[in-house]
């Protein structure tokens, strides 16, 4: 199951003709939406969210067809480029399109996105205390301690 379709990664490539002879297929940007859906799940499956079972709200259908989309596009145009050659310094709308799918999947896989996809996360990110952030009413200085380090002390 891909999260986006044929025609959403070729609208990035305008004057791209589908059909025509010697053109890419259909059934080929098919498959590299479908690798990228494939590596989207795996991704999001390691942090602890099947998205097989979940009932997508809007953001996350949103959020996994845009990454989606960026893959085949990654694919698309790589394929495309094949086919033209770049001006010096020209945008690659193909390589700025695989940095985008790359780094989104590495924060999936870092767990930048748990929240989004309801993944329970063990305490916060940056767990532990740092001064008085505890309770408004328990603050070292309320509890008889010194704020300042000491030799030896034990934390």
């Amino acid at each position: 199951m891909s999260y986006c379709t044929v025609d959403e990664v070729c609208a990035a490539f305008p004057t791209f003709q589908r059909g025509a002879t010697g053109s890419i297929s259909d059934a080929q940007i098919q498959k590299w939406v479908d690798d990228w859906a494939a590596r989207i799940y795996s991704a999001v499956l390691a942090r602890g969210a099947d998205l097989a079972t979940l009932v997508l709200t809007a953001t996350q259908t949103n959020f996994l067809r845009g990454l989606n989309v960026d893959g085949g596009v990654a694919e698309l145009g790589a394929a495309l480029q094949g086919s033209l050659t770049l001006q010096p310094g020209e945008y690659s709308l193909a390589a700025a399109r695989r940095r985008s799918a790359e780094r989104t999947l590495k924060q999936i896989a870092d767990g930048e996105h748990d929240t989004l996809f309801g993944v329970e996360v063990e305490g916060a990110k940056f767990a532990g205390v740092a001064g008085a952030e505890t309770t408004v009413d328990e603050t070292p200085e309320d509890l008889g301690e010194n704020r300042g380090f000491g030799k030896n002390q034990e934390f």
